[in-house]
């Protein structure tokens, strides 16, 4: 069980419960990092200002987002953004579960374009150790015809997935999947 009690929608502000609201309707679940957040609401302002520009915004197109941000959250071992996002990927943006079991092993994936592939190492690299990053990595990356925005931008995704998996592996949020009716989903 989280370490600290889910909050319900009658108990967040306005704001919050209409996020809550529309997510659910979206992805049909609850929002149960949310439901949690809801405890400190600067939190979630601070995931409502970094979502839709990370994950929505940018160069890339949502599956490869979705993909880097999957990739660094396997490499830092955070089960719930793992899964929630692959979730995203599977019944979302056409994946396969076996193409995304696959990306997640760190094996190569011939359906993802060259691009992609590229992508999902590097971010598993940024994840496990940024401080191993070297200008061969970028050159590998430019040489793909990336420029500094481009980079920047799989680095600020994989930044993002940091801060998620920072508060969902700490609360332990993985360990409620089964009470959320999610263990299947959630692979």
């Amino acid at each position: 069980m989280a370490l600290v009690r889910y909050l319900t929608k009658d108990d967040m502000n306005e704001k919050n419960r209409a996020y809550a609201e529309k997510f659910e309707r979206l992805h049909g679940r609850p929002p149960w990092l949310r439901l949690l957040g809801a405890h400190f609401p600067p939190f979630l302002d601070a995931v409502d200002a970094m979502y839709p520009k990370f994950m929505e915004a940018g160069s890339f197109d949502k599956a490869t987002k979705e993909l880097i941000f999957v990739a660094s959250s396997e490499a830092r071992g955070c089960q719930w953004c793992m899964q929630s996002h692959s979730r995203f990927l599977v019944k979302e943006l056409g994946l396969t579960r076996e193409q995304v079991i696959r990306v997640r092993a760190g094996e190569d994936v011939p359906e993802l374009t060259d691009l992609q592939r590229l992508l999902v190492r590097f971010a598993r690299r940024v994840a496990k150790n940024p401080r191993e990053i070297n200008e061969k990595d970028i050159e590998e990356l430019r040489a793909r015809g990336l420029g500094d925005q481009e980079i920047v931008e799989v680095i600020a995704i994989c930044c993002f997935s940091a801060f998620t998996n920072t508060f969902t592996d700490t609360l332990k949020m993985a360990e409620d999947l089964e009470m959320m009716g999610l263990e299947e989903e959630f692979f």
